[in-house]
């Protein structure tokens, strides 16, 4: 009866539409016969061009990061610029800046000054400074005014030493390493999507070409500071920068949490991951800032990353197999649904052969900073299933130690502890969660 119909179907349509069908139906079969040895080549292709692109995209990425950084170095003396829990505002004319801390809670207001300005006109300008930065209380939380008192008004000059420029150098190190881990995990998720190995020697090629990127971008800063100290040397004239620091009052986490608090809950029973994880997870990540950002590149709230995380969760929650957006990113909603997705994609695919849940969390934690490769190091196994089952065999305590003493990285190892403590503290803290 379904052939009959097929047929009939067939037969009402166009000459040109039945040859387009069976030409689609041939393909399909032709796909479907392809050799192993064919699909595997056109995997490879695919593969290249996918890393060859981010690389491009990286590399622009990073190119934007350094160029916000020399800007700093040249008028500040320093690379602070916006990151994971930095916020800087700077003024319009570039004389005034403020720096927000949402890991240390403090807010910075520094004005550049000419020196021999009186101490009252010093103090005029920076009070003006902070009234005018009133208006990032809705990333503080808070209003400051209340807090400004000025009786630890400092100044200090643009430093551009050897130590500072050392300081800027080991910068780009750990950002290197840390796009280093996005690397090795995005490589995991692929071959874990696809079910097909990499080419080992392309991942070499790339991590490679990062290590060369690395090298040239502190050559490069190598040469801005020499320049800045070859001008500083020149000029008679100095400035200096009169800063002034306060702490965020103390209601200030607790006001950044809450507009968040209904998505959390939200995106939390929509994958079953407790609240509590996913603040640990946003404050350890963020500290509760939507703008966040860091060379990884990882954006938002939770800190996703598009190629790696992002991609996994548009594929798998959203069926649709491409990286994620930037700015969708700095949307709360968004990057909440996306950070949640995949910690439910590491807590119910990758890791769900985790017996004990307790131990399967420790790995969950450690697995979203570093990937579930890393995770099966720490266990002594380049594959994850022969970790788990080395796993299965242990108490979550035993677990726990183990992540913390045989992670490769020492920033995991700081993170699984943060997260573990903050998702503790608020499990207690009732009225948060």
């Amino acid at each position: 009866m379904k052939k009959l119909s097929l047929m009939i179907a067939l037969a009402l349509l166009p000459t040109a539409a039945v040859s387009d069908s069976f030409k689609d139906l041939d393909n399909a079969v032709t796909e479907l016969n392809k050799p192993a040895y064919i699909e595997r080549a056109e995997f490879l292709e695919w593969h290249s061009n996918h890393l060859a692109e981010f690389a491009n995209w990286r590399k622009e990425y990073i190119k934007k990061w350094d160029g916000e950084r020399k800007d700093s170095i040249q008028t500040w003396g320093d690379t602070v610029i916006d990151s994971e829990h930095l916020a800087v505002e700077v003024s319009a004319d570039n004389t005034s800046r403020t720096i927000i801390d949402f890991e240390k809670e403090t807010v910075t207001f520094e004005v550049l000054v000419d020196e021999g300005l009186e101490p009252k006109d010093i103090t005029t300008l920076v009070s003006q400074h902070v009234e005018q930065a009133e208006q990032l209380e809705s990333l503080l939380g808070s209003n400051l005014l209340s807090a400004v008192t000025y009786e630890e008004l400092s100044e200090r000059d643009l430093d551009y030493s050897n130590e500072k420029e050392k300081t800027a150098l080991r910068e780009i190190l750990a950002q290197t390493n840390q796009q280093l881990q996005e690397m090795e995990k995005e490589v995991e998720l692929l071959a874990e999507t696809s079910g097909a190995e990499v080419d080992p020697k392309l991942v070499d090629q790339q991590k490679q070409e990062l290590v060369d990127d690395a090298l040239t971008r502190m050559q490069v800063l190598n040469n801005i500071y020499e320049k800045q100290r070859e001008r500083v040397a020149e000029d008679s004239r100095s400035a200096k920068i009169m800063t002034y620091q306060v702490r965020m009052p103390s209601e200030s986490l607790e006001k950044r949490i809450a507009p968040y608090l209904a998505d959390i809950y939200k995106q939390s029973e929509a994958f079953d991951i407790e609240p509590a994880l996913v603040l640990a997870i946003m404050h350890t990540e963020s500290s509760f800032n939507s703008r966040a950002r860091s060379p990884v590149p990882a954006f938002g709230l939770m800190q996703v990353v598009t190629t790696s995380a992002g991609h996994d969760v548009n594929r798998i929650v959203h069926k649709v197999d491409k990286p994620m957006n930037e700015n969708d990113l700095y949307q709360p909603d968004y990057n909440i649904e996306a950070g949640t997705a995949y910690l439910d994609i590491l807590n119910s695919r990758y890791l769900k052969h985790i017996n004990d849940p307790q131990s399967r969390e420790y790995c969950v934690i450690a697995a979203y900073n570093t990937g579930a490769g890393n995770v099966a190091k720490a266990f002594g196994e380049r594959r994850l299933a022969n970790a788990v089952e080395k796993i299965n065999t242990l108490s979550p305590e035993d677990v726990y130690h183990t992540l913390i003493n045989h992670l490769p990285y020492d920033e995991t190892v700081n993170y699984l502890k943060k997260v573990t403590d903050r998702k503790a503290m608020y499990r207690e803290e009732k009225g948060a969660v």
